[in-house]
C-alpha cells in the first residue's frame, strides 16, 4: 500500500507545473538551445525566448509559443527541435505569461494533497487580463512578443486591402496598432489623413470605430510619405488632477478580465484606486473609505455568491452576500457613487430596488450618443438598454445606454454598455471618467 501511494504521489508531482525560473533554467541546459531575455512582464519579472537552430544572415525563422497551462510540454518539445537537423531557426516562447505560470505553480503546490487540489486560481492570472491581446497590444507582454517577431521577420503577409483613415484626435494611437499588426502606413499627400495597407483584423474587430476613427476602403494610388513615428502609442489626455475621488474597485476571488481592464484604464489615466474584496463588504464603513466604488461587468449571482460550482478554499469562497449588498446601498445613500458596468448593473437594480427597467442587448456593437457629443460606436456585449433615471448617453433606439439614478444622498451610474472593454473602446473612455470624476468628460473630449 505504501508503494502504491508513493507511485501516485510521484505522478502528481510530475504533473505539477514548473515555475518560470526553473523552466528557463532547465531549458538553458539543453544543447543547441540559446535562451535570451526579451523584456519584463506586467509584474516586472523577466520574459524569455529560446532560439533553436543556427541564427544568422540568411536564416529563416519560425515561431512556437506555450501558455502557462502548456508549460509542461516545453522541455520535451525543445529537446526534439534541438536534436532534429533543420535549416530553420525556431523562436520558442516557453511561456507567454510567466506571471500566470508562477501564480498557478504556487497555487498547485499550496493545494497538493488537499480537498482543494482542483480549485481554480482565485483571481487574474496576468496583470489586467490573460485574454488575447495580440491585436491591441495593451499589455507589455504582447508588445514584447510583437517586437521579437519584428526582430526576426516573423510577421503576417501584407494583406492587399487598403484603407484611408482621416485625421482624428486619437489617430496616432490607432496607427500604432496598425503598424504593430504589420500594416504599411503612408501620410496621404493630397488630404488630411493616412493610407494604410493591411491590418484587416483591426477593421474586422471594429477597432477604428471603437477608437473614434473613420475607416474607408481605398482603391486609388497608394503613394505618400511613409510614417514610422507614432509617439508613445498611447496619447490619452491626462485626467483632471483636482477633485479626484478615493476609488474602490471590486476584485472578486475569480478570474474576471473585465475587472482587470477597469484597472488598466485607471492606471492609464493615472488615477489611484484600491482593490476591494468580499471581506471588505462585511463592515458597513465603505463611505468612510471611498467616494466611488466600481463593479465591473460580472453576473450579479457571481458577485453575490461566488462560483458555487467549484470547491474553493474558504478564504476565497462566496461573494459579497446580502449583507454586503445592503452595505453597498448604505454607501450610496450616505453620498457615495456606485459605478456599475455591463452585467453588473442588475445587482443594484435588483438589490436596491432602483426604479429602472433593463432590456438585454443582443448585439456586440451599437451606436451611442452621449449628451452634447457626437455618436460613437460602443461595445454592447452582455449589456442592457435602460429605461429610467437620467440618461447621459442614448442608444440608437432612444433608450439609455448610460443612466444615473439618484439614490439617497448619492448616485448609481449604470453602464448598459462596456465602456472599457479590453482596452479597445477609446471613444467611450470619457464616459467612464466622467462617471468617476465629475467634469472629466468635458476635459477629455
Amino acid at each position: 500500500m505504501a508503494l502504491f501511494q508513493k507511485y501516485f504521489a510521484a505522478l502528481f508531482l510530475a504533473a505539477l507545473l514548473p515555475d518560470s525560473a526553473s523552466l528557463v533554467e532547465r531549458l538553458r541546459k539543453i544543447p543547441n538551445v540559446r535562451v535570451m531575455e526579451i523584456g519584463r512582464t506586467g509584474l516586472e519579472k523577466p520574459m524569455y525566448a529560446a532560439l533553436i537552430g543556427k541564427p544568422g544572415a540568411g536564416a529563416t525563422y519560425r515561431w512556437e509559443q506555450f501558455t502557462p497551462e502548456e508549460s509542461g510540454k516545453v522541455l520535451a518539445r525543445a529537446e526534439v527541435l534541438a536534436a532534429t537537423p533543420s535549416r530553420m531557426v525556431t523562436v520558442l516562447i516557453p511561456c507567454t505569461n510567466p506571471d500566470g505560470l508562477d501564480l498557478l505553480a504556487k497555487w498547485q503546490r499550496q493545494n497538493l494533497g488537499s480537498r482543494y487540489e482542483g480549485a481554480p486560481y482565485p483571481g487574474l492570472l496576468q496583470k489586467y487580463s490573460d485574454e488575447p491581446d495580440d491585436v491591441m497590444q495593451n499589455r507589455i507582454e504582447s508588445r514584447n512578443l510583437a517586437a521579437l517577431k519584428r526582430q526576426f521577420g516573423i510577421e503576417p503577409a501584407l494583406a492587399p486591402v487598403r484603407y484611408f483613415i482621416p485625421d482624428s484626435p486619437l489617430v496616432m494611437d490607432l496607427l500604432q496598432r496598425f503598424a504593430a499588426n504589420g500594416a504599411k502606413i503612408l501620410r496621404a499627400g493630397d488630404s488630411k489623413g493616412y493610407l494604410v495597407q493591411g491590418g484587416t483584423r483591426l477593421v474586422e474587430m471594429q477597432i477604428p470605430a471603437l477608437m473614434g476613427a473613420e475607416t474607408k476602403r481605398y482603391e486609388g494610388v497608394f503613394a505618400g510619405e511613409p510614417v514610422s513615428d507614432f509617439g508613445s502609442g498611447f496619447s490619452l489626455p491626462v485626467a483632471p488632477q483636482t477633485n479626484q475621488p478615493r476609488i474602490g474597485v471590486y476584485e472578486p476571488w475569480l478570474n474576471n478580465p473585465d475587472t482587470g481592464w477597469t484597472e488598466w484604464l485607471l492606471d492609464a489615466y493615472k488615477l489611484p484606486y484600491t482593490a476591494i474584496h468580499n471581506e471588505d463588504f462585511r463592515k458597513d464603513d465603505l463611505d468612510e473609505l471611498f467616494e466611488t466604488v466600481i463593479l465591473s461587468s460580472q453576473p450579479p449571482a457571481s458577485i453575490m455568491h461566488g462560483d458555487r460550482a467549484v470547491i474553493q478554499r474558504p478564504e476565497y469562497a462566496g461573494g459579497i452576500t446580502l449583507d454586503g449588498a445592503a452595505h453597498l446601498e448604505h454607501f450610496v445613500k450616505r453620498g457615495g457613487t456606485l459605478v456599475a458596468l455591463g452585467e453588473a448593473i442588475s445587482l443594484p437594480v435588483e438589490q436596491f430596488g432602483l426604479p429602472v427597467r433593463l432590456f438585454p442587448l443582443k448585439t456586440d456593437f451599437g451606436q451611442l450618443t452621449p449628451n452634447g457629443a457626437n455618436t460613437v460606436t460602443a461595445v454592447t456585449t452582455g449589456g442592457y438598454a435602460i429605461e429610467g433615471g437620467r440618461a447621459t448617453a442614448t442608444l440608437a433606439d432612444g433608450r439609455a445606454g448610460v443612466t444615473v439614478v439618484d439614490w439617497g444622498k448619492g448616485h448609481v451610474v449604470l453602464f448598459g454598455i462596456r465602456p472599457q472593454y479590453r482596452g479597445q473602446t477609446f471613444a467611450t473612455f470619457p464616459l467612464m471618467l466622467h462617471a468617476i470624476i465629475p467634469g472629466a468628460e468635458r476635459a477629455l473630449r
